[in-house]
C-alpha cells in the first residue's frame, strides 16, 4: 500500500469515528477535525510520494486546477485550515423527532426548548386546541423515531456525513487514478 492510499484509509477511519459519535458533540467534533486534517493531507502526501515520477507534475497540476474550481474541494481545504489554525469546527446539530400514534390528541401542546451550555437559548410553545381533552392512549400505541444529523451552515440542506462521504469519494477516485498511472513508474 502506498503512503497516499494509507492517508486515504486514515481519512476513512476518522469519518467512521465521526459517524459513530453522532450523539456525542465533543467526540463528533474531535473526529471531524481529524477527518478534515487527514483528508487534506491525501493530496499533500501524494505530491511528496509521486513527485519524482515522470509525468506526475503535469498530471497533478491539471487535477489541482480542477480541485481549485470545485466548490466542495475548496470548502474542505478551507475547513481544514480553520480547524488547524483558528478554532474547532462545530457544525449545527439537527434533531428530528417523529411520533406516530394510533389516535390524534386534540388538546395536546408541545413545548420545545433549545439548550446550549446549560442555558435555554430559545423556546417555543404550541397553543393547545380549545376542544375537549381526549384520553391519552396507552404508551404501547405510540411509535417514536429520533433522527440526529449534523449540517455545515454552508450546506444547510445536506447531511454533513453525506457531504464528507462525497468528498472522500472524490479523493478516492483521484488516488485510484494516480496509483494506476504512477505506481508502475515508482522505481524508474
Amino acid at each position: 500500500m502506498s503512503d497516499t492510499q494509507d492517508k486515504l484509509e486514515e481519512s476513512n477511519y476518522f469519518l467512521d469515528r465521526t459517524r459513530e459519535n453522532i450523539n456525542c458533540p465533543k467526540y463528533f467534533s474531535f473526529n471531524l477535525s481529524a477527518f478534515l486534517s487527514s483528508s487534506r493531507s491525501v493530496t499533500l502526501v501524494m505530491q511528496k510520494e509521486f513527485s519524482h515520477c515522470d509525468g506526475f507534475r503535469e498530471w497533478y497540476e491539471d487535477k489541482r486546477g480542477q480541485m481549485q474550481i470545485d466548490p466542495e474541494s475548496k470548502f474542505f481545504v478551507d475547513k481544514r485550515d480553520v480547524t488547524v489554525h483558528e478554532r474547532t469546527i462545530m457544525p449545527n446539530k439537527k434533531v428530528s423527532v417523529h411520533i406516530r400514534e394510533a389516535r390524534i390528541m386534540v388538546s395536546e401542546s408541545v413545548n420545545v426548548k433549545v439548550i446550549r451550555n446549560g442555558k435555554v437559548v430559545s423556546e417555543s410553545n404550541s397553543i393547545p386546541s380549545s376542544s375537549p381533552s381526549v384520553e391519552i392512549p396507552d404508551e404501547n400505541e405510540k411509535e417514536k423515531e429520533y433522527n440526529i444529523s449534523w449540517i455545515f451552515k454552508e450546506y444547510p440542506n445536506k447531511d454533513l456525513l453525506k457531504v464528507c462521504e462525497k468528498y472522500l469519494g472524490k479523493l478516492g477516485e483521484l488516488v485510484e487514478e494516480c496509483i494506476k498511472l504512477f505506481i508502475p513508474n515508482m522505481n524508474k
